[in-house]
């Protein structure tokens, strides 16, 4: 089971109007970094992901596409809500996404054994 399609935004995504949204709604839990919150014993994972940076998804990830992350972001954030009761708009979604698609991510592993020689 994945996640719902979401409706296409009204305007194209922007992470400038994603980097407000996010100042507002996000940042309480996932820093002003983007680093998260990591688990209380060191190297055991994070008790709330970081979106951007070496921890972060790498850019091959479905979080690292627009739509797929999106549509994650509008059923599921802020913490606490679900699909029935969003609290961002479709917009606010798509443009949280893109801002947060547009800071730095890990590499993409290689997809094939040429690459990874």
């Amino acid at each position: 089971m994945g996640l719902r399609p979401l409706a296409p935004p009204a305007e194209p995504p922007d992470a400038r109007r994603g980097e407000t949204v996010y100042a507002k709604l996000c940042v309480n839990c996932h820093q002003e970094d983007g680093q998260g919150e990591p688990k209380p014993s060191p190297g055991v994972g994070y008790t709330i992901p970081p979106l951007w940076g070496e921890a972060s998804f790498n850019a091959g990830a479905g979080m690292a596409k627009t739509a797929y992350a999106a549509s994650y972001i509008h059923d599921n954030m802020p913490f606490g809500i679900n699909y029935q009761t969003p609290v961002l708009t479709v917009q606010q979604a798509w443009d949280v996404a893109a801002y947060m698609i547009s800071k730095p991510h890990p590499p993409a592993p290689p997809e094939t054994a040429s690459e990874l020689q």
